[in-house]
Parts: structure tokens; sequence; C-alpha cells
């Protein structure tokens, strides 16, 4: 799978707001959709992103180094 910009970009600004939803109302789309660039991103790297809980995220050491 090939790493998109715009996954790393999205990524970036879920890390900055904390929540996959805040992400999701800032760009005006669907939490859905975020789940999917996320996804996209962590299978391109091979390794998980982000921690997800109900009360937010947190990055993986892997994330934190992107």
């Amino acid at each position: 799978m090939q790493l998109q910009l715009d996954d790393v970009a999205l990524f970036t600004r879920i890390a900055q707001l904390g929540t996959l939803s805040a992400a999701a109302r800032e760009r005006n789309v669907p939490v859905s959709q975020v789940t999917r660039a996320l996804t996209r991103l962590e299978a391109a790297c091979g390794v998980r992103m982000l921690n997800r809980t109900t009360h937010g995220t947190s990055l993986t050491d892997e994330g934190d180094t992107l």
C-alpha cells in the first residue's frame, strides 16, 4: 500500500486535536472517513500510530516519531 500525503496531514491534525471526531468536524467529513484514512496510513507504514480510547487518542512511539 502506498503512503498518501493527505492521510499524513490528517494524522497530524488528529494528533494535534486529540480526537478523530474533532479532525472530522474540522474537515466537515464523517468520522468513518477519518478512520479509513488512519487505517490506510497505519497499513502503509505497517505500525499502529494511535492508541484509541473512548476519551480520545494518544500517540504510539511510532506515531510520535512520524
